[in-house]
């Protein structure tokens, strides 16, 4: 399964995430939207502080509170995001929980709708 990596250090303006495209002999080729493939060592890997994390279809960081669609059309909200899964609830804060994997995000065309992320309060969800 290919996952994305963040750099949280030293990524000189480097925007977005990258895909892991694959891993062989301790090297890391990783795909940058708009900057195209690259192959990284563990000293680069620590260097720029890569990190796995968790992407919509696009490439589009998950973070709790964001409104996301699956290509059938049918929206929930992001509970909770660790480095290899999100929780995402389907039909309202009080809907359904589903654990989604990476592969499983891709497979189901699960993408943000918009980065304004929600809350909830005692007036129910809304923009935060």
């Amino acid at each position: 399964d290919t996952c994305w990596v963040e750099c949280t250090t030293n990524s000189i303006g480097m925007a977005g995430l990258g895909r892991v495209k694959g891993v062989k002999d301790g090297l890391a080729t990783l795909h940058w939207q708009g900057l195209g493939s690259y192959v990284y060592g563990s000293n680069d890997i620590y260097y720029y502080g890569m990190r796995r994390t968790m992407a919509d279809c696009t490439g589009v960081k998950l973070q709790e509170g964001q409104l996301v669609q699956t290509k059938r059309g049918r929206q929930g909200i992001v509970k909770t995001v660790t480095d290899w899964n999100a929780c995402i609830v389907f039909g309202g804060w009080g809907g359904e929980d589903g654990w989604y994997e990476q592969r499983h995000v891709d497979k189901d065309g699960i993408r943000v709708l918009t980065l304004t992320r929600r809350s909830c309060t005692n007036r129910g969800c809304g923009g935060a």
